[in-house]
């Protein structure tokens, strides 16, 4: 379990321990101003490498864009398509924050770097593994992009790491009063494998889904996500399947912002004791309204 989810759990348990119900403690909430989706090839990848402004509308140097991970390049791509959609520019992002989740990024160039380590030695190695194939590398590439001078981080690295994003996102949103986060979801399909020389041992794509998270207050109407805690709609199976199953969340949420917004209402298990909740609110209503815990359980199973 994260050490987020322990913290929010450990929060919840000692409101209990004072006699104070759990719906007391601390409810997460924000809005989605706008969301971007990339499902690029190997091609598409190459042409925004090369090209790094063409494709995305950010000033970023093809210098920066040629050392970039391919994941990083989706999650530019995806932030540009929701900045479009918001009719906005880099300059209206200077103060947000920037939450990014890739799985296992830097394979490819890792593969090659020690390959090529092996058989020339450490003078002939690139030194832009560092600062362009690890965790954080994708949200400070995407705040150098866009001028943001807000918080930004990586989060999760592996199989685990999207559930924890969400919760990340969301907490750094409410925590620093920020006018904005960027959550930034990234990975491959199917999984990206590798040989020795660093080559793709199948042909697959590269997905990244950018949400523009707000707060509540500055997003009247539309899509609310909310994270609160729970202790008794998922039995231990249930929670059990969303924590092995939390790499589901790109798909899950790439396939439901495409449905009709307007009928949206979805329940699902985020973490021991925690629970996340996606739901359409009219302008002037902010009822909720959920599924069944088993029907979530379901579509993050379909969504795996």
């Amino acid at each position: 379990m994260s050490a987020a989810c322990q913290s929010s759990l450990s929060m919840t348990e000692s409101n209990s321990s004072l006699g104070m119900s759990p719906d007391s403690s601390v409810t997460l909430e924000c809005g989605i101003a706008a969301f971007g989706v990339a499902n690029l090839t190997g091609e598409l990848l190459a042409s925004i490498r090369k090209s790094p402004e063409a494709h995305t509308a950010m000033p970023l140097a093809p210098s920066v864009a040629r050392h970039c991970d391919e994941q990083t390049l989706a999650a530019l791509f995806a932030v540009g398509e929701a900045m479009r959609k918001m009719k906005s520019t880099t300059a209206d992002f200077e103060a947000w924050g920037i939450v990014a989740s890739t799985r296992f990024i830097g394979r490819s160039f890792f593969a090659q770097s020690l390959e090529k380590f092996d058989r020339e030695g450490p003078w002939n190695t690139s030194v832009q593994v560092v600062p362009h194939r690890s965790l954080h590398s994708t949200s400070s590439t995407i705040s150098l992009a866009i001028g943001s001078h807000g918080p930004n981080v990586g989060v999760g690295g592996g199989s685990d790491g999207e559930g924890q994003a969400l919760l990340a996102a969301t907490s750094m949103l409410d925590e620093f009063n920020l006018p904005g986060v960027w959550l930034v979801l990234a990975g491959w399909t199917p999984e990206l494998n590798v040989d020795a020389s660093g080559a793709p041992t199948e042909e697959c794509r590269c997905h990244a889904l950018a949400l523009a998270l707000k707060p509540p207050r500055d997003v009247r109407g539309g899509l609310s996500f909310r994270i609160v805690p729970d202790h008794d709609a998922f039995e231990e199976s249930v929670t059990s399947t969303g924590n092995s199953h939390s790499t589901s969340w790109l798909s899950l949420l790439t396939t439901l912002l495409h449905k009709e917004l307007q009928n949206l209402n979805v329940i699902a298990p985020l973490c021991d004791g925690l629970r996340a909740e996606l739901v359409w609110n009219s302008a002037s209503s902010a009822a909720h309204s959920t599924t069944t815990s088993d029907q979530a359980a379901s579509d993050l199973r379909a969504a795996s």
